[in-house]
């Protein structure tokens, strides 16, 4: 390759499988991030700590007061699904949207999968899946490498 963009065209049609960065060497790949059950465990954590949306809270700090590892709930990914949002100017601090409160009540069905490439979602599924579906779905890594 001779020209940038012959690589990010390389790139583009090759990072779903993953590719090597002619440019820097550095791995590049999309994953697949499923709604899980950990997911839906964390949204209605939030939801019940926040006061339905009402305030802002550490969601860390609340996890951890429970005994919950917030890595292992993935509450991070709810953003993708746009069912929490944080804090405008404090960091850390998030609370549950509109759309989340909906989804716990069963009264909206989400997108059962985003594909993220670059720490940035670009692809919803078409699936979409319900609460009562997502809390029988356990989070599986391997699932992270397919597409």
């Amino acid at each position: 390759m001779k020209t940038i963009n012959e690589a990010k065209l390389y790139l583009k049609n090759n990072f779903e499988k993953g590719a090597t960065c002619p440019c820097c060497d550095q791995f590049v790949k999309a994953y697949k991030r499923i709604f899980n059950n950990n997911m839906a465990r964390a949204l209605a954590l939030i939801y019940t700590l926040s006061n339905k949306g009402e305030k802002y809270i550490h969601v860390q700090k609340e996890f951890q007061i429970l005994k919950l590892r917030a890595t292992t709930m993935d509450y991070i990914q709810l953003e993708r699904w746009k069912m929490i949002k944080p804090h405008p100017s404090i960091t850390g601090y998030w609370t549950i949207t509109e759309i989340g409160i909906l989804f716990l009540t069963d009264k909206y069905k989400a997108a059962s999968f985003v594909l993220v490439y670059n720490n940035k979602t670009y692809a919803y599924s078409s699936e979409i899946v319900s609460i009562k579906e997502v809390i029988k779905i356990k989070f599986s890594y391997e699932d992270l490498f397919k597409i």
